[in-house]
């Protein structure tokens, strides 16, 4: 009994590290990333398509920390006067996560492609710039 559980370890032990080396190989910059910081920011730098002049959009970014460590949100700023910010925790616990709102009004822009986002303060001073891209269309050439 005590060799069949050895064995089973040892070949969950196997299937764990070539998980880990599948993983940095296909997404090496992702890996450093989180090993460095402790964190992961899903959704950032996506670029949503075409929207019509004057929709609003609504995009979330989701804050994961992957480390042992509480993460403390310090200070969200929206990038500019057509765009509000909002978090749904402050302080983000271990292996949890905090979702980032932006919503932007289009009114405020003009037509063509753009990039909004937000900037993220940690109280540890680390610094994220948050963002979307987008193209705003005229009603008329939808």
């Amino acid at each position: 009994m005590k060799v069949k559980t050895l064995e089973y370890l040892k070949l969950i032990a196997i299937i764990n590290i070539l998980i880990c080396c599948l993983c940095i190989a296909l997404f090496p910059q992702t890996v450093l990333n989180v090993i460095s910081n402790g964190y992961y920011i899903f959704n950032n730098g996506k670029y949503l398509g075409s929207i019509e002049e004057g929709q609003k959009i609504n995009h979330e970014f989701v804050f994961w920390n992957l480390s042992f460590d509480t993460i403390k949100i310090g200070l969200i700023e929206p990038g500019c006067s057509c765009s509000l910010a909002s978090v749904s925790c402050y302080e983000i616990h271990p292996f949890r996560k905090s979702v980032v709102k932006l919503q932007i009004d289009t009114h405020l822009i003009g037509q063509g492609q753009t990039i909004k986002g937000l900037r993220l303060k940690l109280e540890d001073g680390r610094v994220n710039n948050l963002f979307v891209s987008f193209t705003v269309m005229s009603k008329s050439n939808k």
